[in-house]
This record gives C-alpha cells, structure tokens and sequence, in this order.
C-alpha cells in the first residue's frame, strides 16, 4: 500500500471515529433522526462552502496565481471559524466531530486514536447507557399500568356480569 493510500485510508478511518461519536451521541440523547439530520446540514452547508472555495484555490494555484490562493486560505479559515452551525444540537455535533478529527492524527495507530478519544466516547457511552435503562423502567411501568388497567376492566366486566346474575 503506498503512502498516499495509508495516510487516505487513515483520514477515512477518524472521519468514520466521529461520526460513530456523533451517532452514539445522537442514540444516548433520544435525539429525533429528523433533528439529527437538520443538524448534520447545518455542518455540512459549512462544510460545502469550505469545499468549493477550497477547488477555487486549487484551480488558481495550478495557474500560479500565489497570492489569490493565500487570500482564499484565509477566507476558509475566518468562514470556519464563523460559520458554526446555529441550532445547539448542530454546534453540538460539530464541536464533537472536530475534537475527535483535531486530536486524531493520520500518523497515529488506532490505539492511540481511541485512548485520546476516551474522554468524548466514556461520558457518551455512560449517558447511552443511563438513557436506555431510562428507556426500559418506562416501559416496564407503561405495561405494569397496562395491566392494571387491563384488569381493571376484566374485574368491572366480571362484577357488572355478576350483578346481572343476582337478579
């Protein structure tokens, strides 16, 4: 496998790490897909701009226009650091994602990755799990209500049956 490729295959594999923290995020917060997939384009609007004036500075250094690409850089640079998504959940996922993405280190192995990643994935994971236990006493007491009341019902079928026999 040649460098190029590894180091390529590596920035997919940390790309990949975050969005796995974001769905975790997403899972442990009971957050709606719809909220979730609003949030992700508010991300991705940015993300697009960013990718657009980013070809526009390719395009001009190819043509050796220097100083119109160092001007582009620093317009990338000052729109991210602007154009962070608006909703709470939005800034949420993104912050999220460059943590993970700005710790993580093509030349790192995978380890090393998922140790410094820790402090995101641990608060995750525990939340995930506290949510979902959540998830479950709810259920249990919605079919213990449904049983009460089930029998509720059977018992008030049975004692006006019983009063129509008494008669």
């Amino acid at each position: 496998m040649k460098d190029d490729e590894k180091e390529e295959a590596a920035s997919d594999a940390i790309d990949i790490l975050a969005d796995s923290y974001k769905n975790d995020y997403i899972a442990a917060n009971d957050i709606s897909m719809s909220d979730a997939i609003r949030a992700e384009n508010e991300t991705l609007i940015v993300e697009l701009a960013a990718a657009e004036k980013g070809k526009t500075a390719m395009e001009l250094a190819s043509q050796g226009k220097i100083a119109e690409v160092e001007q582009l850089v620093k317009e990338i640079e000052a729109d991210a650091a602007k154009n962070v998504p608006k909703t709470e959940l939005g800034r949420t996922l993104y912050e999220m994602e460059q943590k993970v993405s700005g710790e993580a280190s093509v030349e790192e192995d995978e380890i090393d990755i998922l140790l410094r990643a820790l402090p995101v994935i641990k608060p995750i994971n525990e939340q995930y799990l506290a949510s979902y236990q959540k998830s479950r006493n709810g259920l249990k007491n919605c079919r213990t209500e449904n049983r009460i009341s089930q029998a509720g019902r059977i018992y008030s079928r049975i004692s006006r049956s019983a009063c129509s026999y008494s008669v």
